[in-house]
């Protein structure tokens, strides 16, 4: 039976709406990440399949299996007859992070110590190394930027589809070059009193509103399941308060875009909508734009990709999606996830050395004895140099295709 099927049999009866929630957050009280990354919607067959899965592909958190984690948790409240299975399979999870015996190392020798979350692990494992947990990694500590993504959908109002704009987001920062530079932390059901709480807990570079826009204001939750808007004042207010940390705010919302002008006149860069927008179409745009600045592109470029994207996908909405920039900033030297650097050209070498025939022979000297001059110098400085074995300047083992001078 595969590690899938035996997971999702012994959790399902135990993933119910009501519970899921808490088993989630007692297993992952310490991977905020994993724990924002999990969609806690859907019947219990199908969100258990859906986690299970997802925590298969996490792997490692040092030296325990994600999974193994929610199994350990729900195991405590499961039957006596099914511990015995707990445990096994929690074990054998457990053992695809364990830090290898020197037997297994081979070469390795006693000296050597592997961290659970080593390249060496990682290898035998399959599963990708801890950041923090790398021994060979530099001791450069890389500067992250926060996304803060802020979700309300009260229960007077039509369902959107904010689950899957999350998931989509985490997806595409995950596989991004820099996703490391990037934490992404989501926050349900936004109140007023959750938005002051959230900016003054995780004090974002980014933040991420997903919900409904309805004239002049945001739609938050009043805490019942019941609408509260917020308007374009208080929140020009709220971000000039934090406007030491925040560099970016993006409205997905219908109609943001009087609220983003307030927003900017306290950040760097806001994003809001000048008309309504889709379900499918704020889906496209989060995820392309968070995508574009986890490949260390700027906010310019993010924005006019993420535009690209609603193209591509024939979506009629690009021109909906509208970005705005704090006088005396430039939206193209506003970076999230670090600057993505430019590789450097190799230099080139003169043509007749490009051909891989000659380029052998071009290393060897004039083939007079007396003649110091060597076909690279020759090549390196200028064709006109002087030599005796050829009148223009090129010996003749440079020039000669056959393999032999003269």
């Amino acid at each position: 039976m595969s590690l899938l099927l035996r997971a999702v049999t012994l959790l399902q009866p135990h993933l119910g709406g009501d519970k899921r929630a808490t088993w989630l957050a007692l297993a992952f009280d310490e991977q905020r990440a994993i724990f924002d990354a999990i969609d806690r919607s859907g019947a219990p067959d199908d969100f258990t399949v859906r986690c299970v899965r997802g925590l298969l592909d996490r792997g490692c958190v040092g030296s325990r299996h994600a999974l193994s984690l929610l199994l350990e948790v729900v195991a405590k409240a499961a039957g006596s007859e099914v511990q015995g299975e707990f445990r096994a399979l929690i074990d054998e999870l457990d053992r695809r992070c364990a830090a290898p015996t020197q037997a297994d190392q081979g070469q390795i020798g006693p000296a050597t110590q592997v961290a659970p979350s080593s390249p060496v692990v990682a290898a035998a494992t399959g599963s990708r190394p801890a950041a923090a947990g790398r021994p060979f990694a530099s001791t450069r500590r890389q500067r992250r930027s926060t996304i803060l993504m802020l979700a309300a959908n009260p229960g007077d109002t039509t369902r959107l589809a904010l689950d899957h704009e999350a998931r989509e987001i985490e997806r595409k920062i995950r596989a991004a070059e820099r996703r490391d530079a990037l934490d992404l932390r989501t926050q349900w059901a936004v109140s007023l009193d959750d938005l002051l709480q959230y900016l003054n807990q995780y004090r974002p570079q980014v933040v991420h509103f997903s919900g409904r826009g309805q004239g002049q204001a945001i739609v938050l939750d009043d805490g019942t399941g019941h609408t509260r808007l917020v308007g374009t004042a208080a929140l020009g207010a709220l971000f000039a308060l934090h406007r030491t940390s925040v560099r970016l705010v993006v409205l997905n919302a219908c109609y943001s875009k009087g609220q983003a002008e307030a927003v900017v006149e306290a950040v760097d860069c806001a994003v809001g909508m000048n008309d309504a927008i889709g379900d499918r179409a704020a889906i496209v745009f989060a995820a392309a734009f968070y995508r574009k600045l986890g490949f260390g592109a700027s906010v310019a470029d993010a924005f006019a990709e993420a535009r690209v994207a609603l193209l591509l996908e024939g979506i009629a909405e690009e021109d909906t999606p509208e970005l705005l920039v704090r006088k005396g900033v430039d939206a193209a030297t506003v970076f999230l996830a670090g600057q993505a650097t430019r590789r450097r050209l190799p230099r080139r070498w003169p043509r007749c050395a490009r051909r891989s025939s000659l380029a052998a022979r071009i290393r060897s000297p004039c083939p007079k004895a007396n003649c110091s001059v060597s076909s690279v110098t020759r090549h390196a400085t200028s064709t006109n140099t002087a030599c005796c074995a050829s009148p223009n300047g090129r010996s003749r083992a440079t020039r000669s295709t056959a393999g032999s001078p003269g």
